[in-house]
């Protein structure tokens, strides 16, 4: 039985334009490059992949087709399981659990910033899980996430640079979908032909993590909508 296909149509790409790239340090990322190179940084023990530095940076035209190409696979992947298969698509680059903690992957200036007895990083692997999945649905709508770091309080507050009120709308109309599709009262029915509930899948730290990034980013969408939809650089 084919799953989880109800409204693929709506999620059509919004055309959008890309600002020229930031020029930047070798170890920042560059915003509008996707999926980061991870260029200079070592791999931080416990986060999962590293990016070869050698990596060629990719044109702002590239990246974007890159992140749309991650989406189709993505829907696509949704649209082959039953609603019963517990084998589903992650919103990463390759559809692993695994990539969500990709640090790498993360244009943030404190993310590799030990801890102190006067401040502590806030980038738990939970965070990182989170910026992930919504850099993934932000990125396949043409929209670059943001990140506000208060270095005083500790604290990160994720959201996306400018966008249009459509722009914001039809991602809107996105995360409303993904909001069911990764909502615990469905993920418990995907246990295969066996009897009970998924309850490993419902309590996965990654499909929670998911869900909340979701929850946040489309709580942003509705408050940026409910104040005209343009004026924002940061939450």
């Amino acid at each position: 039985m084919a799953g989880d296909s109800e409204g693929a149509d709506e999620y059509a790409f919004p055309s959008s334009s890309w600002s020229k790239r930031s020029k930047s340090p070798p170890w920042k990322h560059d915003y509008e490059s996707g999926f980061n190179t991870g260029r200079g940084r070592p791999p931080q023990p416990g986060f999962a992949q590293y990016h070869d530095p050698r990596a060629s940076p990719r044109s702002p035209v590239e990246a974007e087709a890159e992140a749309r190409a991650m989406f189709d696979a993505y829907n696509a992947r949704w649209s082959q399981i039953s609603r019963t298969d517990p084998a589903v698509a992650w919103p990463t680059c390759d559809l692993s659990a695994a990539a969500l903690l990709d640090w790498c992957s993360i244009p943030s200036r404190t993310i590799h910033k030990p801890s102190t007895t006067t401040w502590q990083n806030p980038w738990t692997a939970e965070l990182v899980m989170k910026a992930n999945t919504q850099a993934f649905f932000l990125r396949a709508f043409g929209l670059r996430p943001t990140y506000d770091e208060d270095d005083h309080r500790s604290r990160v507050t994720m959201g996306f640079a400018r966008a249009s009120k459509e722009q914001t709308q039809r991602l809107l109309n996105c995360l409303k979908k993904e909001y069911l599709r990764w909502h615990s009262d469905r993920l418990r029915h995907r246990n295969g032909s066996a009897g009970g509930y998924n309850e490993a899948l419902v309590t996965d730290a990654r499909a929670r993590a998911v869900l909340h990034g979701i929850v946040e980013l489309k709580h942003v969408c509705e408050e940026r909508l409910r104040d005209g939809g343009e004026g924002w650089t940061f939450v």
